[in-house]
This record gives structure tokens, C-alpha cells and sequence, in this order.
């Protein structure tokens, strides 16, 4: 239960951020959120394990280039305080990636 309501936390905090994590509805404990390019997804992986942010990219050609994507695991451990944290430095750091870094 716990870990179920965390995944619908974590997905509305990423709608709320206007992120998009494509067919997920969060219900699920991997929830990806889609950046468009590969080289987005490797740099928004970076910048988020600087801030102790362990994600994964998920790239072409696991996926193709225009579908990459982080996939965030959640586990029924996480708080809301970290997952909407989450949420909105993800946010903010691929935007910062977007505008120096246009597609």
C-alpha cells in the first residue's frame, strides 16, 4: 500500500512539474520521465546524482533517441518530502539542461 501511494505521489508531483512520464500512471514502483534526447537523459542523470539523486538513464538504442528517458525505482521507503523534492529538482534541472543545451 505504501509503496502504491508513493508511485501516485511521486507521478502527480511530476505532472504537477509538467514532466512527461509517458504511459505511466502511478500505479506502478518505476516511473520514467521522458527527455527527449539522449544527451538530456545522460546529463540529467549526472546533474541529479550531484545532488544525490540516484537515477538511471535509459537511452538509444534501448530506446529510441526521441523516447530516452530516467527511470526512478521508489520503494516504500521513500518520504513525500523526498519525492516531491525529487520531482522538482528534476524539473528544474532539465529545463536549465534544455536551455543550454536546445535539442
Amino acid at each position: 500500500e505504501t509503496l502504491q501511494s508513493n508511485a501516485r505521489c511521486f507521478h502527480d508531483e511530476l505532472v504537477k512539474h509538467q514532466l512527461d512520464t509517458g504511459p505511466a500512471k502511478g500505479a506502478s514502483a518505476v516511473i520514467p520521465v521522458i527527455t527527449g534526447n539522449s544527451m538530456h537523459a545522460l546529463l540529467l542523470s549526472q546533474k541529479l546524482l550531484e545532488q544525490n539523486i540516484n537515477v538511471q538513464p535509459i537511452v538509444f538504442p534501448a530506446v529510441a533517441d526521441d523516447s530516452s528517458r530516467l527511470r526512478f525505482f521508489l520503494s516504500s521507503t521513500h518520504t513525500r518530502d523526498e519525492l516531491a523534492q525529487t520531482a522538482e529538482t528534476t524539473a528544474k534541472s532539465l529545463a536549465q539542461i534544455q536551455k543550454d543545451l536546445p535539442s
